[in-house]
């Protein structure tokens, strides 16, 4: 790897937080997510940047400050993450979540990925790490457009995921954004 490349990488990993908090996860659940996967496979909606941690349903979770600046305005993001069970792990999948206020029609979104409705949309394909539970990803950040028109807010974190197969999973889940927008100096609400 190219020397800037390392020094970038380097960076970003030393711009995120080492470990996620309990905002950053809520409470600990098991298939909080409802799924149409099927019988045999299963997906559920989780968080955590340095593990997966499930979300529960109504769970609040932390909204963070990330490397990639922008302030209130694209600086903070969600954290979020997969576990899936029966789907084809050995190749990679695709992922793909999208975060916007709960009640807002799910067709804005597909629209208009990014809007004053659907504020977040994360397209990724990974190869997922086994464990005892399921393959996971994590460590994914839902950049907000506006952290403020988020906090003590409900979100709906939606999640489709596509194995190489073809195999077609979805859960959906409710979680609430915490009520703090933290400046990074003095760690105040940033929101009016």
């Amino acid at each position: 790897m190219p020397a800037v490349k390392r020094l970038l990488l380097a960076l970003l990993l030393l711009g995120c937080e080492p470990s996620p908090t309990a905002d950053d996860a809520g409470p600990p659940g098991g298939d909080a997510a409802t799924s149409d996967a099927g019988d045999q496979r299963r997906v559920e909606i989780g968080g955590g940047a340095s593990e997966f941690l499930p979300y529960a349903e109504d769970a609040v979770v932390g909204v963070v400050r990330g490397p990639q600046g922008g302030g209130r305005t694209g600086g903070y993001h969600i954290w979020v993450g997969a576990r899936t069970v029966g789907f084809r792990a050995d190749q990679r999948i695709a992922y793909r979540w999208t975060l916007r206020l709960d009640g807002s029609a799910a067709a804005v979104c597909d629209a208009v990925p990014r809007g004053p409705e659907c504020f977040s949309a994360v397209d990724r394909t990974f190869k997922p790490q086994p464990t005892s539970a399921g393959h996971v990803v994590f460590g994914q950040a839902a950049i907000l457009e506006d952290c403020c028109r988020v906090v003590g807010q409900p979100i709906r974190v939606e999640l489709s995921v596509t194995d190489a197969d073809g195999a077609r999973g979805s859960a959906s889940l409710r979680v609430r954004a915490s009520d703090l927008c933290p400046d990074p100096v003095t760690n105040a609400n940033l929101c009016p």
